[in-house]
């Protein structure tokens, strides 16, 4: 009786250790499955958050965005800049670092993940942003 008990208990255990590795390789695989990097202009980031499509459709996406600086701005959260857009609409980028200070007209390259954007009246801002890439003002 006690043997059985025994052989039944250790089944028991084999069979959860084995739901809950399955279950982990295939929520990594689900998780990893859908990740993304895609490319966005500064006037299609603000587009889509004023046409309430972005987190639709960047929410779980790594972007990069390439614009020029208009302007940089250091506040106690750390700098923001605002990237040139065709439109009224507005794109901000911040990071909490200070990397070395940026020029107006100056082109960068910067990496964000599109669940970390928030919504302006304006437009939007990527927050935790990353330069990948500079090169000088133009004009």
């Amino acid at each position: 009786m006690a043997r059985s008990r025994l052989l039944g208990l250790a089944g028991l255990v084999i069979l959860l250790v084995g739901i809950g590795g399955a279950a982990f390789f295939l929520g990594n695989s689900i998780a990893l499955g859908n990740l993304s990097v895609r490319r966005v202009s500064p006037d299609q980031a603000a587009e889509a958050m004023q046409n309430d499509e972005f987190y639709s459709d960047y929410r779980e996406v790594t972007l990069l965005v390439t614009g020029t600086v208009v302007s940089e701005r250091t506040t106690s959260g750390g700098t923001v800049i605002q990237l040139a857009t065709t439109t009224t609409l507005k794109t901000y980028c911040q990071w909490s670092q200070s990397p070395s200070p940026l020029q107006d007209g100056e082109t960068i390259t910067v990496v964000t993940e599109g669940y970390n954007a928030v919504r302006l009246p304006s437009g939007v801002s990527l927050s935790d942003c990353i330069i990948l890439s500079t090169s000088g003002a133009s004009g």
